[in-house]
């Protein structure tokens, strides 16, 4: 499909409880049990950039066939849940372009609920980011606008989905957004009843998953008109399947968190660390630990704010709302020393971003840049050629080989990857080598 290979191809998408009214020593006993993981989970997240170059090389048979392995992997162990999640958040691509390659998977499998599941989850996402992250009151008519339509196609490839198979996991979380989100004309209890609605099949489906509750905890929230006493209370029927999925523990600690957060909210930084440093004598949860860390950095502490995500990630990798906002303040903290000439230290902060995604294909961006600055084009290829593999649709780190290249006189080189980035970004211009260098 493409030239040389789908090794250039590969793509990342760029890059969460019941302690009130509970005496101390009733918590203890409760957490006091550790069960161990099955030798089966699967404690690193999928490759998703693996996902996606087997997508846009248009090898189907071996994505869907990898994709049901992971869906295999969670029948036999609930707690991989995590991993067939992860693998679908792979089609999170903040890119129009992306969507061309779905449709081709859509008319090649027709039959198979695979990309259409995929394509909706992408729908989801964009939609997300139509929307964006500011108060209603602040978000314009046009962007409601562009929210519903990718919404609209979302729901129409979950209803496709549907009708092929049911009560697919990676669908719920993705659903429940959308109604959460969603500007139809229905009342906060019209939403909630069809969420729980929503639920109720899912739930019965997939007792021991730690992705749906989680979910379905996050619909229960007193601002989408819940109450903290059913969230409790969803925690609470979970207990006896802990044996199953010790991570459905963390549901326990999801009431705490949300009122640190309120805390956070109005301003009561050290009220809201009292809160999460009370739930941390019972045992470190990630979730609180990710807390923590979104204290510190509203109290713009930068430092301890990433001390505590990394934490959370060493206890979990899988949680992606964490490194959604660790990633960037990492990135902060080492554009500053990049600007400050500090080309090690930067590196330095790269590598805590390398450590749970070695292929954020920024962060190979940054890495190769600093060689650059270094004059050190040699060292500056290795890296940013795996900034390309991890997303061939980043045109900065295209532009960066082929200067590195042309700067070290790799002819050969050169001409490969203007072809390669040809490809991709027909108007890329193939610099020259300057033959008195």
């Amino acid at each position: 499909m493409f030239v040389s290979g789908r090794r250039y191809l590969y793509l990342l998408f760029i890059c969460l409880t019941v302690l009130s009214g509970c005496k101390s020593q009733a918590i203890k006993e409760n957490f006091a049990p550790e069960v161990s993981y099955a030798d089966s989970y699967i404690s690193v997240p999928p490759s998703q950039s693996h996902f996606i170059s087997l997508l846009v090389s248009g090898d189907y048979l071996t994505l869907e066939l990898e994709l049901d392995g992971y869906y295999q992997a969670y029948l036999d162990n609930p707690m991989n849940d995590q991993a067939l999640d992860w693998a679908y958040s792979s089609f999170e691509v903040d890119n129009l372009e992306f969507l061309k390659f779905l449709d081709l998977w859509v008319k090649n499998s027709p039959k198979n609920y695979y990309p259409y599941l995929a394509r909706g989850i992408y729908f989801t996402h964009m939609g997300g980011l139509s929307r964006g992250t500011r108060y209603a009151n602040e978000t314009s008519k046009e962007q409601f606008f562009q929210m519903e339509k990718y919404f609209e196609n979302a729901l129409a490839d979950f209803e496709k989905t549907e009708s092929i198979r049911e009560h697919l996991l990676p669908e719920y979380c993705a659903k429940s957004y959308i109604y959460r989100a969603s500007r139809r004309e229905l009342s906060r209890s019209e939403q909630k009843a069809n969420l729980i609605a929503y639920a109720d099949g899912m739930l019965k489906a997939h007792p021991y998953s730690s992705v749906i509750r989680h979910c379905f905890m996050t619909s229960l929230l007193p601002r989408w008109h819940g109450s903290y006493p059913e969230m409790i209370s969803q925690a609470k029927r979970t207990k006896s399947r802990w044996n199953i999925n010790p991570k459905l523990k963390s549901l326990y600690f999801r009431v705490p968190i949300d009122k640190a957060e309120m805390e956070v909210s109005i301003g009561r930084f050290s009220k809201a660390l009292e809160i999460l440093d009370k739930v941390l004598e019972y045992g470190n949860d990630a979730g609180v630990l990710a807390a923590k860390g979104d204290v510190y950095m509203r109290l713009r502490d930068d430092e301890k704010a990433i001390q505590f995500y990394e934490l959370s990630l060493k206890q979990d990798l899988y949680n992606s709302k964490v490194s959604s906002v660790f990633t960037p303040l990492v990135y902060k903290v080492a554009i500053d020393e990049f600007q400050a000439n500090r080309y090690d230290q930067a590196r330095g902060m790269l590598d805590k971003i390398l450590f749970i995604n070695s292929t954020d294909h920024y962060a190979l961006l940054l890495y190769g840049r600093s060689f650059m600055l270094e004059q050190r084009f040699n060292d500056s290829v290795g890296y940013l050629k795996q900034s390309i593999d991890a997303n061939p649709f980043f045109q900065p780190a295209w532009q960066y080989l082929l200067a590195s290249l042309a700067q070290i006189g790799d002819e050969a080189g050169l001409t490969e990857y203007c072809l390669q980035a040809a490809v991709v970004f027909p108007s890329v211009e193939c610099p020259k080598i300057d033959i008195r260098s």
